[in-house]
């Protein structure tokens, strides 16, 4: 296992900033945060793409698609999305 920085998170993705690329097509599992209430505490997801870091060139910014998401992570993961960006927007004002 190895810590990543979230950049963004979708109802069927994600982006991380990691150290090195990670290649298309290549699994990796999702722990943590709100991978933990995902079925077994953790969620699949391919890498399809990355690209270099333009603020930070020695990071890789990685996008990653869910892989098996099921019906209840993903009405998890909306109403996770909603409540976060409620709580961004009231801390910003």
């Amino acid at each position: 296992a190895k810590d990543v920085q979230l950049i963004s998170l979708s109802e069927f993705g994600v982006t991380i900033a990691h150290d090195r690329p990670i290649a298309p097509g290549a699994p990796l599992f999702l722990h943590g945060g709100i991978y933990e209430h995902a079925p077994d505490g953790n969620l699949l997801a391919r890498t399809y793409t990355y690209e270099i870091d333009e603020d930070d060139k020695s990071k890789y910014n990685c996008h990653l698609l869910y892989f098996g998401i099921n019906d209840s992570f993903l009405k998890f993961t909306r109403s996770w999305i909603r409540e976060d960006y409620v709580t961004k927007k009231e801390t910003s004002s």
